[in-house]
C-alpha cells in the first residue's frame, strides 16, 4: 500500500525558532538602522521617511514573493514549508511598521493591514480551489499532496510575529498584532452579526468591520479562514504526538492495526504508537503541552466562539484514544488535554 504507515511527518520547527527564519533577524536590525537613519534625515532635512517606507515596503514584499514561490515547491519537504510560510506572515508590513508618529498612524496601520488582507486571500483563494478538504490530513504523504500540505503549513504558521514587532509592542506596552488575531477579530465581528441577524435584532446589531476585515469575510473567504483553523488544530495535535511517540518502534500487532485502519479508512484496527513520552525531559514535555495547548485554543475557538464543531482526523483521533498517561502530574496534565482534544 502506498502509504505504509509513513504517518505522523510533522515538523520540528512548527513551535520554536526555525533557523530559516533567522535572515529575518538582519531585516529586523536593517529596520532599526533604516528608522534612526530617517529619522536623522527628517531632522536635517525635514523628510518625513518616504526612502524608509519605500525600501521596508520593498524588502517586506521581496520576502513574501520569495517565501511563498518555496512554499509551493513539491520538492520542499513539511519543515521548510512551515519556515517558509512563517516567514510569509513575518514579512507582512504591517509587522514592521514602526510606533514612529507618522508612520503608526491608525490610517496608515488599517492600509497596511488591508494589503496583508488582500495579499493572503488572493493567494488562499487559488490555492483553496485545488485542494481537497478530506485529504488535509497532516499525516499523509506531502509529495503526493502538495496543495493540501501548503494549506496546512499556512494554518500551522498563521500566529507567528516578527521579533520587530515584539520588542516594539514590549517597548510601548501595547499589544502585538497576528494575522491569526486578524483573522479571528474578522470571524467574531461576522458571528455576532449572523447572530443578530438570525434574532431580528436590526439589520447587523450594530457591527461595524474593518475594512481588511471586510476582505477576510467577503463571499466564501469566510469558509476558507475556517477550514484554515480546522487545519490548525490537526496540525498542532499531530505535532504534539510526534513528540511524545516513535512511530519507527511500532511492533508488528501495531503495524497491522495501522494498516488495517489505513485501509479501511477508520473502520477497522487502530493508530496505536510507541509512547517516547513517560521518559522524555522537560523541553519535550514542554514542547507537548504548548502544542495541544495550541490546538485546543484553536478548537476552543471555533466550538465555544463560532459554534462549529471540530473533531481531529481520524488517524490522529484514533491515536490519541489510545494513549493513557498516569504516573506524575506532567502525564496527568497531558492527558487531560488530550481528552479535551479527542471529545
Amino acid at each position: 500500500m502506498k502509504s505504509s504507515l509513513a504517518f505522523i511527518v510533522i515538523p520540528f520547527c512548527l513551535l520554536g525558532a526555525c533557523s530559516k527564519v533567522k535572515k529575518l533577524d538582519d531585516m529586523a536590525k536593517a529596520t532599526d538602522h533604516m528608522e534612526a537613519t530617517t529619522k536623522q534625515m527628517a531632522e536635517n532635512t525635514g523628510n518625513t521617511g518616504t526612502m524608509y517606507e519605500q525600501i521596508r515596503s520593498k524588502e517586506t514584499a521581496a520576502t513574501r514573493l520569495q517565501e511563498y514561490e518555496n512554499l509551493q515547491k513539491k520538492t520542499v519537504l513539511m519543515q521548510s514549508k512551515i519556515s517558509s510560510a512563517a516567514i510569509y506572515f513575518m514579512s507582512q508590513e504591517y509587522q514592521l511598521a514602526t510606533e514612529d508618529e507618522v508612520l503608526r498612524k491608525p490610517e496608515i496601520m488599517t492600509d497596511l493591514k488591508k494589503a496583508a488582507a488582500n495579499d493572503f486571500v488572493r493567494k488562499l483563494g487559488d490555492l483553496y480551489s485545488q485542494i481537497n478538504l478530506k485529504k488535509l490530513d497532516p499525516t499523509k504523504d506531502i509529495s503526493h499532496h502538495n496543495e493540501e500540505a501548503m494549506f496546512n503549513a499556512l494554518a500551522s504558521a498563521i500566529h507567528f510575529n516578527h521579533d520587530y514587532q515584539e520588542h516594539q509592542a514590549k517597548k510601548l506596552g501595547i499589544p502585538t498584532v497576528s494575522f491569526y488575531d486578524i483573522v479571528k477579530g474578522a470571524l467574531r465581528k461576522d458571528k455576532l452579526e449572523m447572530d443578530a441577524r438570525a434574532n431580528g435584532r436590526g439589520v447587523n446589531h450594530g457591527v461595524s468591520y474593518e475594512v481588511y476585515e471586510r476582505i477576510l469575510m467577503t463571499g466564501d473567504r469566510k469558509e476558507m479562514l475556517i477550514e484554515l483553523i480546522k487545519a490548525r488544530v490537526d496540525m498542532l495535535a499531530a505535532t504534539g504526538l510526534h513528540y511524545m511517540s516513535n512511530k519507527a518502534g511500532m511492533n508488528l500487532e501495531q503495524t497491522l492495526e495501522g494498516l488495517a485502519f489505513l485501509v479501511s479508512q477508520g473502520y477497522f484496527g487502530k493508530i496505536d504508537l510507541p509512547l517516547t513520552i513517560n521518559n522524555s525531559n522537560t523541553a519535550t514535555r514542554d514542547s507537548v503541552i504548548e502544542a495541544l495547548d495550541g490546538a485546543l485554543k484553536a478548537k476552543r475557538f471555533l466550538e465555544n466562539e463560532l459554534g462549529i464543531k471540530k473533531k481531529l482526523v481520524k488517524t490522529i483521533q484514533s491515536a490519541y484514544k489510545q494513549i493513557h498517561l498516569d504516573g506524575d502530574r506532567e502525564l496527568e496534565n497531558i492527558q487531560k488535554r488530550i481528552d479535551e482534544l479527542v471529545q
